[in-house]
């Protein structure tokens, strides 16, 4: 009995090594939109994505009042701030 691997050995494994829905296991198809719709997306980690590349930007950018893309986005500001996922929150943060 000491010689049988767990889940019973015969080549049968009862046990994968990477369960279904793991990572890596299917893309989510938010990933391919625009940054403007990322931001919205149902998937926090998609969001977290979408903040932290917003926050680059941002970063690039020269604060300017009329600045375009600031005032794309100075607009959703509140929305941004009423994330619900501690970790998209954050890098929400990150961008003021």
């Amino acid at each position: 009995m000491d010689d049988l691997p767990v889940g019973g050995g015969g080549g049968n494994k009862a046990f994968s090594e990477q369960p279904d829905g793991g990572p890596g296991d299917k893309k989510n198809p938010d990933a391919d939109l625009p940054l403007e719709k990322r931001v919205f997306s149902k998937t926090w980690s998609i969001r977290k994505e979408a903040f932290e590349t917003l926050r680059d930007l941002f970063k690039k950018e020269k604060y300017e009042c009329k600045n375009q893309l600031f005032s794309e986005h100075a607009v959703e500001f509140k929305k941004y701030l009423d994330e619900s996922h501690p970790g998209a929150l954050e890098s929400a943060l990150e961008c003021f």
